[in-house]
């Protein structure tokens, strides 16, 4: 696969196998659009889109006038055609009421004459050749069906709806076709497998709902082992390479692309966090293989399509858990881990440009040194102090300014007070015996004080057992005493 190349055969579009998309019943005033070109509908007896090519992958997304719901339906290679109708309790177009097979044998004969009354679109109507030839070399190239089955759409035709953000259940795709819900539901509800950010640099990190999801799949040891690691973010990528894209930089490709043309044309947030968090824990790697390069196109063509002045710039001021431009720093991040293995510098030049351009990115350079030593810059360290001082409900650290600290530290020596120590010899068998308890453990904390924390923020169930299991077994020794 290869980046966008503008180039056609004039003829492929004739002689290629054709489909043809119908949404009966499809009330005047609804709008409709396939990869990305919309129309209006001013007529009552509209019947679809005809003349698809039909070897390629394409996205429509319906929504009626009376709804501001947007539904999607994907048409996968190899498919005929597609035939669903409106259902007014709904305000959509429904994927279980059933067409005989008789009215779609009727619609397909009929196509010319329906193209005549205009109550059928041709599809060269719509998308232009360079249109198509963009949307399918550099915007959906990488979008494979092993990695549309992970996101449970096994067939062509079917309805996929936005999803919804569950902290819960977490966001993880294994098993959804095993949910007795999923055979009740009107259309394929979008999730996403957990995304870790731990990049310590952030306010707010370990808040992350993606971050805290993908912690409770790991055991005690696991999570120990990766928080003691010097690069605990490349450790969990490599675990979510292997775990969810089986070591295949094609399916991340994919998997990008396909979580921003849901968040674009289906208006689903839940993608745009997928979309963000995988960018941001990219960028967070100190070095990225070689195939990775192949990204750089498909962003560049990504933010060539995308307005970030209003949509982009309301969904991130609307998260709680995250800075504003943070997809903006990513990008910038990966542009300069590419720099430094030598990739191509015009199409780096293009992409760093588009993302001042796109998403309004006012970042400063970040200094090699700065990053191999884990610091942050100037700029974002001010922005971090600003969240900290003006948001009480912060749960990032707090920030105090370095004349305060050594004027504390002075004062203390002055007045001969030593500074407090938290050092408290504990039995071996506590890290033997509470083992999740003690990995929590932070250096300015005895284990008392870390059980409070535990019990105070309640993340981890696990945590949180032990923590009140010791509580208990000191109350039990001091009452002895």
């Amino acid at each position: 696969m290869t980046a966008c190349n503008i180039t056609s055969n004039s003829n492929a579009a004739t002689t290629s196998p054709q489909s043809i998309a119908c949404f009966l019943d499809l009330p005047s005033g609804s709008a409709i659009s396939i990869n990305g070109v919309s129309v209006s509908i001013q007529r009552d007896d509209f019947v679809g889109i005809s003349q698809i090519p039909s070897q390629h992958f394409h996205f429509i997304t319906i929504t009626a006038k009376s709804s501001s719901i947007t539904t999607g339906f994907v048409l996968l290679p190899g498919s005929t055609a597609t035939v669903r109708r409106y259902d007014p309790r709904t305000e959509e177009v429904s994927s279980t009421i059933v067409v005989d097979e008789m009215t779609i044998q009727n619609l397909m004969q009929q196509s010319p004459s329906l193209e005549h009354q205009q109550r059928v679109i041709p599809y060269s109507l719509l998308v232009k050749e360079e249109q198509q030839v963009k949307w399918n070399q550099c915007l959906t190239n990488y979008i494979a069906a092993d990695l549309l089955r992970q996101r449970g759409i096994e067939s062509s035709g079917q309805k996929v709806v936005p999803g919804c953000l569950n902290d819960e259940m977490g966001n993880n795709m294994a098993g959804i076709n095993h949910l007795p819900s999923q055979r009740e539901t009107d259309g394929i509800p979008l999730s996403y497998f957990p995304v870790p950010i731990l990049d310590q640099r952030r306010p707010r990190w370990a808040s992350h709902v993606g971050t805290q999801q993908f912690l409770q799949t790991l055991s005690a040891p696991e999570r120990t082992q990766l928080f003691v690691d010097p690069h605990p973010s490349q450790r969990a990528w490599e675990r979510v390479f292997a775990e969810h894209y089986q070591h295949k930089w094609e399916w991340v490709f994919g998997d990008l692309q396909l979580s921003f043309l849901f968040f674009v044309h289906l208006h689903c947030f839940e993608s745009l966090m997928h979309w963000r968090d995988l960018l941001s824990l990219l960028g967070q790697l100190m070095e990225v293989p070689p195939p990775s390069h192949l990204l750089a196109p498909v962003l560049v063509h990504q933010l060539s399509n995308l307005d970030a002045s209003e949509v982009l710039q309301t969904f991130i001021d609307d998260t709680e858990d995250e800075e504003e431009n943070s997809i903006a720093t990513a990008l910038q991040r990966l542009v300069q881990t590419w720099r430094r293995q030598g990739d191509n510098e015009d199409m780096l030049q293009r992409l760093s440009s588009l993302i001042e351009d796109r998403l309004c990115a006012k970042i400063q350079s970040v200094d090699e040194d700065d990053e191999e030593g884990g610091l942050e810059s100037e700029e974002e360290g001010d922005h971090y102090r600003n969240l900290d001082e003006s948001d009480d409900e912060s749960e990032g650290p707090m920030i105090v300014e370095m004349d305060d600290y050594e004027a504390a530290i002075q004062r203390n020596k002055t007045t001969n007070r030593a500074t407090l120590s938290y050092s408290v010899p504990y039995a071996p068998e506590i890290a033997t015996n509470y083992p999740i308890l003690w990995a929590a453990k932070q250096e300015h904390e005895d284990l008392i004080m870390t059980c409070a924390r535990a019990l105070e923020e309640a993340n981890d169930v696990s945590l949180v057992r032990q923590a009140a299991d010791y509580l208990e077994q000191v109350e039990a020794k001091s009452a002895h005493l």
